[in-house]
Order: structure tokens, then C-alpha cells, then sequence
């Protein structure tokens, strides 16, 4: 692994994490550009789902599992560009939800963690502080001026292969 490319039997892998949904997960109303939306993972019955929700939906909306990260933002509307700028952003925000959330640990949140961390990474956005040591890796996110230290273990089709179902939830 370089520069966060994530190769997997020498392929190159690269994942885009779903932007904010268009509509409700919970009553399927479309959001209005400006309006508040939260959006929570959890760790439900199908393994890992998220939910965009509007933001007076989530203060009553109870996830049907252990909730591993939550944020808000606003609606948008989508240009292109603006969809690609929203993927990374999403990308950024499950990051920091995870990383935010003290809930959750287990195996896959950490394997999730790592391959969010890469991403960003590898988008410029996570700067990598030095070797893994002891099974963690130290990263520096400088808009935030902070230091993150997220889980560190070889990636192996077989780690991937636990999170394929998960994976297909956050990314497309």
C-alpha cells in the first residue's frame, strides 16, 4: 500500500461513500434544499445500514441497532460537481462520526475505520504521522488541526470479504 491506494490482489480498490440520500429513510419525504438532515450508521439486522433522516424525524427515530455514528448537515442540490465535492465530504463526515462515536467497537467498525482512513488519505485529507505501531496508525487532519489514531491490521481479501455486505450499505 502507497500514497492510501488499496490494493487487493494487486487491484487497485477504491470505494466513494453514498452522499446524502434525496429523500427520508423513514417516511420517504424528499429533503428541500437548506433543511437539516441527520444521518446516523448503525449496526442493524443486515449488518452495517445508514439513514438520512430530517432532523426533527431523528429526535424520535430509534435505530434498530447499535449506532456507530451520527452527524448533520444541510440539503443541497446536486450539480456533478457537486455530487463528487458531497462523496468526499461524506466520506470525511462518516470518518469523523466513527472516530466521534464512542460505540460500537468490534472488528469491522475498526476495518472500516482503516479503509475510511485511507481513502482520505489518499484524497489529501489524512496525513499519515509516522509507521503503524502497535496495531494503530496515527493520522493528522489538517483543516481540523487535529491528530486521529485509528485501528491498523494488514487488509486481506478475507478482512474484506467480513465487510463486503457493510461495505455495500456505505459505498457504491
Amino acid at each position: 500500500m502507497r500514497y492510501g491506494a488499496l490494493c487487493v490482489n494487486q487491484k487497485k480498490v477504491d470505494w466513494a461513500i453514498k452522499s446524502l440520500s434525496r429523500a427520508s429513510f423513514a417516511s420517504g419525504k424528499v429533503f428541500s434544499p437548506g433543511e437539516k438532515v441527520a444521518s446516523v450508521i448503525f449496526r442493524g439486522p443486515e449488518g452495517l445500514q445508514r439513514a438520512d433522516l430530517s432532523e426533527a424525524e431523528a429526535q424520535a427515530w430509534q435505530p434498530p441497532g447499535e449506532v456507530l455514528g451520527k452527524w448533520t448537515r444541510k440539503a443541497e442540490d446536486e450539480s456533478e460537481a457537486a455530487k463528487r465535492r458531497n462523496a468526499l465530504a461524506s466520506a470525511e463526515e462518516v470518518f469523523l462520526a466513527f472516530v466521534q462515536e464512542p460505540g460500537g467497537a468490534g472488528a469491522d467498525k475498526d476495518l472500516l475505520m482503516q479503509l475510511l482512513a485511507l481513502l482520505l488519505e489518499r484524497k489529501r485529507i489524512l496525513r499519515p504521522q509516522g509507521r503503524p505501531a502497535d496495531g494503530k496508525q496515527r493520522y493528522w487532519h489538517s483543516r481540523l488541526q487535529q491528530e486521529f489514531i485509528v485501528p491498523h491490521q494488514e487488509i486481506t481479501p478475507e478482512c474484506l470479504t467480513l465487510v463486503r455486505e457493510q461495505l455495500h450499505h456505505l459505498a457504491f
